[in-house]
């Protein structure tokens, strides 16, 4: 039975989609009364609402219908949804050409520049710089003008993902596989011991202890072991870390590293054991300060001998970050560690590869000295601007509700690092003088 709802709802959806919303449907063939449907009392109701409702009989020919302002309002809506639809549509069809990468790709290169003013000029490293004017540009933006910060969205991307994965391979113009032995058996195991532990520690610290997720704990446990704020960018492609978790790996690695450029000076005065012996506290330096800078910094403060061998070995430490990236990619699934990839396959990290194809390549063949300072120039650009990519990203109230948690995991591996990495180094210098 057709009824007075059921009329009102035809008028409306008609009005919504004939062109112009004016709702003119042709008077021939006119609209005849429904049906009796075995009923001359329903045929009559029929007729006294359609005349009640629009001011025409049910036989005659359909009119412009006056419709209340209940019904505008919502033609309004299902007009502004349609508009809504069609711009989201015609962003989707933009964020794939070339002109929808400029914005962030720009927005990064710049951040990045300042962040490597800033390193050489405060002595910090540029990729917490990165990170910092990346989170301060990127909240800011978030507050002034949300819609600025859609446009950088896909360059951003671009930068977090391929860029950086182009920055660790030319990374590997700075290795070479004869580092291995320069360093000696003791300075190998040293390395080994001291990053295997460090890690292991962390994860159980980061997770079993502090509640940490699985991707922030890995992030600040390589950063940790490995080399500083490059081992948290190269191991944030393979566990997919969150923005926020990113630059909160990266702050408390950083603040640790600083620190031990100003005790480990102080160390080799204050200790006879170290102060008298130049190989035992190069060892020690190269195989527990977190950053490569670090490392130059420490052993320029010693001794020219300290600083040669706290440099190989920490390069011998360096060259564990593309075995561990491919352990960790195959292990990944079995430490429930978020990732893009699913379905129990491995998802190989071909620039781990591409990273050791490159060192490879430098061991072998005698490439000239412009073409590895371009590579390494443009290595560490490429990391700084993705950097400052997951600056942009990252959220600084989610920063903030991790709490004191990362700092205290990365404390704990800075004093792991102090003592069993000082008692792993005699230990091996005493095995492999």
């Amino acid at each position: 039975m057709l009824t007075r709802t059921s009329l009102v709802v035809a008028a409306i959806w008609t009005t919504a989609f004939v062109p112009s919303c004016g709702l003119l449907v042709p008077s021939s063939p006119p609209l005849r009364s429904p049906p009796s449907f075995g009923s001359s009392r329903c045929s009559s109701r029929v007729a006294l609402c359609a005349q009640a409702d629009f001011g025409f009989a049910a036989d005659a020919p359909l009119q412009r219908p006056q419709l209340s302002n209940s019904s505008r309002a919502m033609l309004t809506t299902l007009r502004e949804q349609l508009s809504s639809a069609r711009k989201e549509l015609r962003q989707q069809h933009e964020d794939g050409s070339i002109q929808a990468y400029v914005p962030g790709l720009l927005a990064t290169a710049s951040l990045a520049k300042l962040a490597n003013h800033l390193g050489a000029t405060t002595g910090f490293s540029p990729f917490l710089w990165a990170s910092v004017v990346g989170m301060a540009a990127g909240n800011f933006i978030s507050v002034v003008s949300p819609s600025s910060k859609r446009h950088l969205s896909v360059g951003v991307g671009f930068v977090k993902s391929r860029l950086l994965r182009a920055g660790i391979v030319l990374y590997g113009a700075k290795l070479t596989l004869q580092q291995l032995t320069l360093t000696g058996a003791a300075g190998v195991l040293a390395d080994l011991a001291t990053t295997s532990s460090t890690i292991l520690l962390g994860w159980g610290i980061g997770t079993q202890i502090l509640g940490l997720s699985a991707p922030l704990t890995v992030l600040i446990s390589s950063g940790a072991a490995i080399c500083g704020c490059s081992a948290v960018a190269a191991t944030q492609s393979v566990v997919e870390g969150e923005a926020h978790e990113v630059t909160a790996a990266i702050g408390s690695v950083v603040m640790c590293s600083t620190a031990l450029m100003f005790l480990y000076p102080v160390l080799w005065r204050l200790v006879p054991s170290l102060a008298s012996n130049p190989r035992l506290m190069g060892i020690f330096t190269g195989a527990t300060v977190h950053e490569v800078a670090g490392v130059v910094a420490v052993g320029n403060a010693c001794s020219a001998d300290v600083a040669a061998t706290a440099l190989v070995t920490k390069l011998v430490r360096v060259c564990l970050l593309a075995p561990f990236l491919l352990m960790l990619s195959a292990g990944r699934d079995a430490l429930r560690i978020r990732a893009r990839s699913g379905g129990g396959k491995l998802a190989l990290p071909w620039f781990a590869l591409g990273l050791l194809s490159v060192a490879t390549i430098n061991s072998f063949v005698t490439l000239p000295p412009v073409m590895l300072k371009g590579a390494g120039t443009l290595s560490a650009t490429l990391v700084a601007m993705s950097m400052a990519a997951t600056g942009l990203d990252a959220d600084i109230r989610k920063i903030m509700k991790l709490g004191p948690r990362p700092m205290i995991l990365a404390l704990s591996l800075l004093t792991h690092l102090i003592f069993a990495g000082g008692l792993i180094t005699r230990l091996a210098l005493h095995h492999f003088p």
